[in-house]
């Protein structure tokens, strides 16, 4: 009967280790792909932003006959407007088409100089966003790992001589092995939530840090 209950126990832990080693591959897995398909994505974007910046410098800097140069600025700064974000968080985004607006009433290079420079804010900061969401995360196997082996030290030593274990040890599907199982099943999806929600706070206060640098860098006015 030891050698049963010891076969379960191992076959319990196997099937759980399994299970969550699983579970983080495939979202690590659909996560690269994710993140793969908006980075390859960005970067046509920022590629085609700055064809469209030299198109508007070379209309800036056509003849001005018979309305020609106007024309060809208010054309070439089209992609560029549908290209940026109206909402008023994007700080950076509403200069840009400020910028556009006055360039397009008067262009000229004076214009052109203040737009280019405010775009070049843009690429960089859309750049290093790029940077620090490519950057390797933890492997699914050594997180998968570092969970079970957490899940199971907090198990034995803050919860095994609990009242929580006296009582799931009194449900019959529950009892023996099965109780930690359930347990660490509990604890695991907690902690997860929590890793979660630390990051995605990391990931917040990182992006205020990266406004807040936008916003000194746009203290200069346009003219």
């Amino acid at each position: 009967m030891e050698i049963i209950k010891i076969i379960g126990i191992v076959l319990g832990s196997s099937v759980f280790a399994a299970l969550v080693t699983a579970f983080f591959t495939r979202r690590s897995h659909e996560e690269t792909i994710a993140l793969k398909y908006i980075t390859e994505e960005r970067a046509k974007w920022r590629e085609k932003i700055k064809e469209t910046m030299v198109s508007l410098n070379e209309a800036v800097n056509s003849p001005q006959l018979n309305g020609e140069r106007l024309s060809k600025t208010r054309k070439a700064s089209t992609y560029l407007k549908l290209s940026l974000n109206p909402e008023p968080e994007h700080t950076i985004d509403r200069e840009i088409l400020e910028c556009i607006k006055r360039l397009c009433n008067e262009p000229n290079y004076e214009r052109f100089c203040i737009l280019e420079e405010r775009v070049s804010i843009l690429l960089k900061h859309d750049w290093e966003r790029a940077k620090s969401e490519a950057r390797t995360p933890m492997p699914s196997l050594t997180l998968a790992t570092f969970m079970i082996g957490l899940v199971w030290c907090v198990f034995y030593f803050f919860i095994k001589n609990t009242s929580v274990y006296a009582l799931v040890q009194k449900v019959s599907y529950l009892a023996g092995a099965y109780s930690e199982i359930a347990i660490s099943l509990a604890v695991i999806t907690m902690v997860t939530s929590l890793l979660i929600w630390c990051k995605r706070k990391v990931d917040e206060l990182c992006l205020e840090r990266r406004a807040m640098k936008l916003n000194k860098a746009l203290q200069r006015p346009s003219r």
